[in-house]
């Protein structure tokens, strides 16, 4: 039985958005796991984000890429900002789910923020990579607030459930129901389904790497040692620094780089606009 073809309800703009910032995301990961698998096998250390756009910057051509990315990551943000605004399908939910949903969105949207003043940060001031010794400073200025160290754990929380949620997703919901066709439609059956492997293994590695950044940084509030919290950058070179810490490294970077795969194959083949029939679950 063939997919029912959806009528767009939202202005294209908005789908470009959409892609365009996948696009982008897509592209943060593939530096990201780039340069851990660089770390893996013995040159310089695992980056962040952050890490990755100051080296992008020391390049020839790096003021052009930063700025691409800085407008890619910005239509991210407004397409959130979208999803907020119209929430499409969220007559379907509870109050209490509408609500749990925009607060994501939200914090998703306040999170690329974040990354579009980094990259924008990186573009007109440059500055060395400093390989996550900002977050802890921002850790340590948090645990000194009042009630900060409660703030602090909330957060870490966060971002430990969010990582298992992703878990979960990654476990039981096939990576083939977030795409507007199914891929092997689009595709020889045997490329798409390469497509869905790869995806799935990218959202597996991604949400591995939160849920450490998570674990470290409850540690670290439990301790009340802010310079033991770890971002990306802290999480990935804590796992080189385990046994057999290279060859585990190499696979959490060639999962991170998975993960750019499945934003590509979001860019194409992403529903905007709608959730897949319900009779796409039985079928895939």
């Amino acid at each position: 039985m063939d997919e029912p073809e959806l009528e767009s309800e939202l202005d294209p703009w908005v789908h470009w958005f959409a892609r365009i910032g996948f696009l982008a995301r897509g592209t943060v990961y593939a530096l990201i796991g780039y340069f851990a698998l660089r770390s893996a096998i013995g040159h310089g250390r695992p980056s962040s984000s952050s890490d990755a756009f100051a080296d992008i910057a020391s390049t020839a051509t790096g003021s052009a890429l930063l700025a691409l990315l800085a407008v890619g990551l910005g239509c991210l943000v407004l397409w959130r900002v979208s999803q907020i605004a119209f929430g499409l399908l969220l007559e379907r939910k509870s109050l209490a789910a509408r609500i749990a949903i925009r607060f994501g969105w939200a914090c998703s949207g306040i999170f690329y923020v974040g990354l579009v003043a980094d990259v924008l940060y990186r573009l007109f001031v440059k500055g060395r990579p400093d390989h996550g010794h900002s977050l802890a400073r921002v850790t340590g200025l948090m645990m000194r607030l009042p009630l900060g160290q409660f703030v602090t754990a909330a957060v870490a929380i966060g971002i430990l459930g969010y990582a298992l949620w992703q878990l979960y997703r990654a476990a039981t919901v096939r990576v083939v129901q977030r795409l507007q066709k199914r891929p092997r439609r689009g595709l020889r059956a045997l490329e798409s389904w390469v497509v869905i492997a790869v995806s799935e293994f990218g959202v597996l590695a991604r949400a591995l790497v939160f849920a450490l950044i998570g674990l470290l940084l409850v540690v670290a509030t439990w301790q009340y040692q802010p310079e033991h919290s770890r971002g990306f950058a802290g999480a990935l070179e804590f796992v080189r620094n385990q046994a057999y810490g290279e060859w585990l490294l190499g696979a959490v970077a060639v999962g991170l780089m998975a993960y750019a795969v499945f934003q590509l194959a979001m860019a194409r083949w992403r529903r905007i606009d709608a959730e897949p029939p319900e009779h796409w679950h039985r079928d895939t």
